[in-house]
């Protein structure tokens, strides 16, 4: 088939696109559309009576559907497109390319736009429609809805709460009600026991009249140690017995506290936190910086200014106001002290005294003062000072009850197994501070929590077997425990009362002028097998210490150290080995305080014991006369020129250092502390590094000053006035002597004088109290 020739391209009709400004057909739509699209919202409402103007072939009239429409793009405009509207079949399209969609896009967007003010019209409208009547009918309506439902809930509250106030004093009186029945069915069990205590004494009578018509008559001193025995068997029954009394009087207390007392103890499940609870207390004490003088601070409380520091309080004598604590709780006299009982009343206290050897401190309070609490003292009559059988003491291995306390005044208890019974040797701390000696400790194997607390037997007896307080070590803190018989004869060494009041006993009810007969030296611990084989200690000897000794232990003391000025310096050597005093085995230092005490006969009279030792593998026989101690702790201050000042400590003598006068304790002007920005700071009157503001005033321009008193003299005399410097001869620690210029100001720096005075009128002793004196030059 023979191709066709197409024609050539002039012979072909080329469709154009017409201008826009001069269409090729004529048509009504054309303009207007080119109106509606060069321009603006003028344009738009044109296009809008356009095509309510045209006439649609339809019947019904409706608009034409512009969704149908094709689009034109208009060449030149990049983005501009022409909608082109359905025709009739007969009409030709006025252009021929098709049109795109995003046309169709653009004019719904714009019908949404033109929609949505309409909308908004429609809707503000409808909102001014309704009348201000409506508006207050319908929150009248919401107010009226609101109230019922509030007061039908608000009465089924009340008759919740009706409800439960009924349950809940049904079930006070009942649980009440159950008390007092176990409190009458313990009482019977207590006079039960007490009858049988009467028929076993009866049956041991009638067994000795068995024995004694059987072998004939015995022996007086037979029949003494029989009775003696009886006595003390019939003694322990008896204790036990007050023990049980005791615990059924205290849950007695507990049970109707809440109907007779105002305050009364928290309650507890614990039988046992329900017996030591009225025996304790919770202490907080807080110093000033610059006058915390007699202790370590820790890096916390170096960085306050009030030292705060939490401790438990023992109470003594509940009638004379007395408790006992540590001295890490209450490390000086001069010390800001509160006592909480009970988590409910607080009240102030005052430093009595304060052991100079041992980590004990006695507080005095106004016991009218917690009045509205059952407070009671603790019973020591079974433990009377060196007394108290080998068995009772404390050895390794016992189970038993630890009730502490803790700083937000709750009380917790748990079972504990006693781990170790030593001497403990505390480090010397520096500078020199208060560090314990001759104390046996008690260590437990558990893990412990809180302040202190007491260390008790179980169920029925709950009999104290030690008091566990805060060690000071350093600037750190040491729980342990003190054996009941330790602290008891501490206590009677001050002539406290094991049982009962100490008010009426010696006069006063508060005694300032409490002493205790000490040794000056350190004992040590030395087993006897290394006492027999290094020292030669003779075999009679070792059996009768052997014999004594009780826990599980076989040792022997020895003196560890010997302070300098003491009343043992020159008789006792370190080393020796105390083999007895007074004629006594001792293994124990409470046992020889025990020996000591018997000397102390008056106030200010000690006698001198016989002590037999072991030196240089020889029994050495020996007199020596206790020291009388009193409290220890700073009492005098004064602050001179930005330098605190103090008779010197007895842990300075303790640790050693220069022998002089006014080095012995309470003697001479000790300083520990500088105020910054002070004449004495900006002068440099103690250099930091070599004397690390430790030393003595020893003299002050050709004035020496060996105590407080001389120091205010000089200044009373005038002999300071009008100097422009002061030439300070100083002193460390190791006794290197210095000398120091001083420029005074008196003005902004004046003498200060902080002092406990103990007033006493009408020959009745009142609490201690510190005074602040300002002495101009």
């Amino acid at each position: 088939m023979a191709l066709q020739k197409k024609p050539a391209i002039k012979d072909q009709k080329v469709k154009r696109k017409p201008a826009l400004k001069k269409p090729a057909q004529s048509h009504e739509k054309i303009p207007k559309v080119d109106v509606f699209l060069l321009a603006g919202e003028e344009q738009m409402d044109a296009r809008e009576e356009a095509l309510s103007k045209k006439k649609h072939p339809d019947a019904d009239g409706e608009e034409p559907n512009l969704s149908q429409a094709s689009t034109l793009v208009l060449p030149g405009v990049p983005g501009a497109v022409l909608p082109e509207y359905p025709q009739k079949d007969d009409e030709k399209p006025l252009l021929e390319e098709p049109e795109p969609e995003p046309v169709k896009e653009a004019f719904k967007e714009e019908d949404k736009k033109d929609k949505e003010p309409e909308k908004l019209r429609t809707l503000s409208q409808r909102s001014r429609m309704d009348s201000e009547a409506e508006l207050s009918a319908r929150f009248a309506a919401l107010e009226s809805f609101f109230q019922s439902v509030i007061d039908a809930r608000c009465s089924v509250l009340e008759q919740r709460l009706a409800a439960v106030e009924i349950t809940n004093q049904d079930d006070r009186c009942s649980v009440l009600e159950q008390r007092l029945a176990a409190v009458e069915i313990t009482n019977q069990a207590v006079l039960n026991s007490l009858r049988h205590v009467s028929g076993e004494v009866e049956n041991l009578e009638n067994r000795f009249a068995v024995f004694e018509f059987a072998n004939g008559p015995v022996s007086e001193d037979d029949f003494a140690a029989f009775r003696q025995e009886l006595h003390e068997a019939l003694n322990q029954l008896r204790q036990q017995v007050d023990r049980a009394v005791s615990a059924v009087q205290a849950q007695h207390s507990s049970a109707r506290g809440g109907q007779e007392d105002s305050f009364g103890y928290p309650e507890n499940s614990d039988a046992a936190i329900s017996m030591v609870q009225p025996m304790l207390c919770t202490i907080v004490t807080q110093v000033s910086h610059e006058y915390a003088t007699d202790f370590l601070q820790s890096k916390e409380e170096n960085k306050s200014t009030v030292i705060r520091r939490c401790g438990v309080g023992l109470v003594i004598d509940s009638t004379a106001g007395l408790v006992l604590t540590d001295r890490y709780t209450v490390p000086q006299p001069l010390v800001e002290v509160e006592l909480t009982f009970g988590q409910t009343v607080t009240v102030n206290a005052t430093c009595l005294f304060m052991h100079p050897h041992h980590n004990m401190v006695l507080l005095h309070y106004a016991p009218t003062a917690v009045k509205d609490l059952p407070v009671r003292s603790i019973d020591l009559s079974d433990v009377a000072a060196g007394d108290a059988t080998k068995t009772d003491e404390l050895s390794a291995g016992q189970i038993l009850s630890f009730v502490s306390i803790h700083s937000d005044h709750q009380l917790s208890a748990k079972q504990v197994t006693v781990g170790s019974m030593c001497l403990k040797v505390w480090p010397f701390p520096q500078p020199p501070a208060y560090r314990g000696r001759n104390l046996e400790i008690c260590n437990l194997n558990d893990t412990l929590h809180g302040l202190g607390g007491l260390l008790i037997e179980p169920a029925p007896s709950y009999r104290i077997r030690a008091w566990f307080a805060q060690f000071p070590a350093g600037s750190l803190r040491y729980l342990a425990g003190v054996p009941v018989q330790v602290f008891a004869a501490v206590l009677a060494s001050l002539g406290l009362p094991l049982q009962g009041s100490w008010a009426g006993k010696r006069g006063p009810a508060v005694d300032p002028t409490l002493a205790v007969a000490a040794l000056e030296c350190e004992f040590e611990e030395v087993s006897l097998a290394k006492a027999r084989r290094e020292d030669g200690v003779p075999l009679e000897n070792a059996r009768a210490l052997a014999a004594c000794s009780s826990g599980g232990r076989r040792h022997i003391l020895r003196v560890g150290r010997i302070t300098s000025g003491g009343g043992c310096d020159g008789v006792l050597l370190e080393g020796d080995l105390i083999l007895s005093i007074n004629g006594k085995p001792v293994t124990k230092p409470h046992e020889v305080e025990r020996e000591m005490r018997k000397c102390h006969v008056a106030r200010a009279e000690v006698n001198s014991m016989s002590w037999r030792v072991q030196r240089s593998r020889q029994p050495v026989d020996l007199d020596l006369r206790p020291t009388l101690l009193h409290s220890d702790g700073t009492e005098h201050i004064v602050v001179f020129n930005g330098v605190v000042l103090r008779p010197t400590p007895r842990a300075v003598a303790e640790r050693g250092g220069p022998t002089l006068p006014f080095t012995r304790p309470g003697q001479g002007l000790y300083f520990w502390y500088i105020y910054p920005g002070s004449p004495a700071d900006t002068f440099s009157f103690a250099d930091s590094r070599a004397m690390r503001n430790l030393g003595w005033l020893v003299q002050l321009n050709n004035e020496p000053t060996p105590s407080i008193e001389r120091l205010l003299e000089i200044i009373h005399s005038g002999a300071l006035s009008g100097c422009e410097w002061l030439r300070c001869h100083v002193m460390d620690a190791e006794g290197r002597l210095s000398v120091r210029a001083l420029r005074p100001d008196f003005e902004f720096w004046p003498t200060v004088e902080i002092v406990r005075k103990k007033q006493q009128e009408d020959d009745e002793y009142k609490t201690p109290t510190w005074v602040r004196l300002e002495h101009p030059a």
